[in-house]
């Protein structure tokens, strides 16, 4: 997923991340629920952040129908939450994802809209230039600081 990679090379994205992970999500309409239960706004995407066995932990489910998952995503909690974080904005993002016809086979076509396009070559091959020239652009500036690292656990002697 591109939309990941691009966000974890934003220079101010660590900053916003780790302060505020779910924002994107807010941002795009997406509910609360509960006790970190979260879901899109039509509902086909559900997540939760949950405590097991001391741990944080986060999952995420893609459905088209209640019985009819399309993908799960699990993240421990020693997944770098600005890893989380970045999948988060990931996933609210509303540009359709571009598949292949192949990327498509086997889906429940009942809930979704595909939409066939052609590209010319061309396009195609200014692509990959354009989006490296829009992410070194990017560095033009310099980063905001990062939050302040909170200071390790005392160490225990025996």
């Amino acid at each position: 997923m591109t939309s990941v990679t691009d966000a974890l090379t934003d220079p101010g994205y660590n900053a916003r991340a780790i302060s505020a992970p779910y924002q994107p999500l807010w941002d795009a309409g997406w509910d609360s629920i509960h006790n970190g239960e979260f879901r899109s706004p039509d509902g086909r995407v559900r997540g939760e952040h949950f405590n097991l066995s001391g741990s944080r932990n986060w999952r995420i489910t893609a459905s088209l129908d209640e019985d009819d998952p399309v993908w799960k995503a699990w993240f421990s909690s020693g997944t770098p939450r600005v890893l989380v974080a970045a999948f988060l904005q990931a996933l609210a993002d509303p540009e359709p994802v571009r598949r292949s016809h192949e990327q498509t086979v086997g889906l429940s076509r009942r809930r979704i809209t595909l939409h066939w396009q052609e590209w010319p070559a061309e396009s195609v091959a200014r692509a990959l230039p354009e989006r490296i020239e829009r992410l070194a652009a990017r560095r033009a500036s310099p980063p905001p600081p990062a939050p302040p690292t909170p200071p390790p656990a005392p160490r225990r002697a025996r």
